[in-house]
């Protein structure tokens, strides 16, 4: 039993990834907007988009994440193939993330004393977050048989080829449907009930009594923002480098929505001066700005303009969006992350033959890619509880005392 709780565990970790707080617009969480040589008015409407979908705080969604890696050198399996397709409902309190809006400013103020004590008010906030989390969706997992046989082995959990989970979080609670699960899972078979679930809210108060005093880590959940807000400057950097254009209308229900289409000029950027600021500022805000590293840094900067060609030659970023000419909203997004090795490799393989050995006739590849749709924005969903469902109880959940659970 004890090896589901895990596995329940880390499927609560993987709904969580889509359970993500909206931001006021002037949050450095918020990623740049980057219209490239759009005119006034394109470049107006997606700030407008930007804006509006930082005020939602409800929708349905459904996406397809895909990754792949090929041709690397020492793989296990011949190719890593993973297809994941999410689709659900989500709703959030609109007061709660305002309060986390309000820790995550002050976090990134400068302020000490002020960080301090905001920090101190972040378990609170995090608790009242997952308490008002109406949440109800689905996610399949698809894989070659060969890569889920190798995972198999390495997991206490045997992960079939093809698996779909179905989730709900209401009123501070997490259920995960099992029914499916119970005929390659034998050990389930020993709950009656369709449904498993826990006190989500209970086991976080649980595991921050558990902690140093009872608090967050300060230290790593402010590393933490200021690394979010250090990723979305390196996606302001990278403006001069991008290309953006606006794509023939499409229609939506009501409305026409507009499509842009933006590509990065990735061995430009790494090449550039904008890149080697971003580097020296982000070595600055964490505190590595001796004399040493500087000198360090100014070496790798020089030898990466250098390589820029032969190691970012190969990778393509394009990124697709509709946006509702009315109402602003986002409809949907076309990602693609591609990074095509042979140049990279090939390079390697000069001072080392056995890579070009091990690469063979293979195109060494790692693509990933985002489909996502969404509607309903607004809504005002209506979350239950299962019916047929059985409690995990909390000292079942962290039976060996974990004091690190979240």
């Amino acid at each position: 039993m004890r090896k589901f709780i895990s596995a329940l565990l880390c499927a609560f970790l993987l709904t969580s990834s889509l359970v993500a707080p909206v931001l006021a617009q002037d949050s450095p969480f918020v990623p740049p907007v980057i219209c490239g040589d759009l005119d006034a008015d394109d470049c107006s409407l997606m700030q407008a988009s930007s804006a509006a979908m930082q005020e939602v705080t409800s929708y349905a969604f459904d996406t397809e994440y895909n990754v792949l890696v090929t041709g690397l050198p020492d793989m296990d399996v011949e190719r890593v193939d993973i297809s994941i397709l999410a689709n659900g409902m989500l709703q959030i309190d609109p007061d709660v993330v305002a309060a986390m809006q309000e820790v995550a400013e002050v976090t990134m103020s400068g302020d000490a004393d002020a960080t301090a004590a905001a920090m101190a008010e972040l378990p609170a906030v995090v608790l009242d977050f997952y308490s008002g989390i109406g949440f109800d969706g689905e996610i399949s997992i698809i894989m070659p048989e060969d890569l889920a046989a190798l995972l198999s082995e390495d997991s206490e959990v045997p992960m079939p080829a093809e698996l779909s989970l179905t989730f709900r979080i209401v009123d501070g609670m997490f259920y995960m449907r099992i029914a499916d699960f119970k005929e390659f899972a034998p050990d389930l078979e020993e709950i009656p009930a369709d449904w498993i679930g826990f006190d989500l809210v209970g086991l976080m108060e649980q595991s921050m009594a558990q902690g140093d005093s009872g608090e967050f880590d300060v230290e790593s959940m402010t590393s933490g923002m200021v690394g979010t807000g250090l990723a979305y400057q390196l996606i302001g950097a990278m403006e001069p480098f991008v290309t953006v254009e606006r794509l023939d209308d499409v229609e939506l229900d009501g409305q026409s929505g507009a499509v842009f289409h933006s590509s990065v000029d990735m061995v430009e950027f790494f090449s550039s001066d904008a890149f080697a600021a971003f580097v020296r500022d982000s070595a600055a805000a964490i505190g590595a700005d001796d004399a040493e590293t500087t000198a360090q840094l100014d070496e790798g900067l020089t030898m990466a303009g250098f390589l820029a060609p032969m190691i970012f030659g190969g990778m393509e970023i394009d990124n697709e969006i509709t946006i509702g000419v009315d109402d602003f909203y986002l409809y949907g997004q076309d990602f693609l992350f591609r990074w095509d090795l042979s140049q990279l490799l090939g390079f390697a393989a000069m001072s080392d033959p056995s890579i070009a050995e091990a690469i063979g006739d293979a195109d060494p590849v790692i693509e990933f890619t985002l489909t996502a749709a969404y509607d309903q924005f607004g809504a005002e969903f209506e979350f239950a509880a299962p019916d047929d469902v059985q409690i995990i109880p909390l000292d079942e959940m962290s039976p060996d005392g974990a004091d690190a659970v979240f």
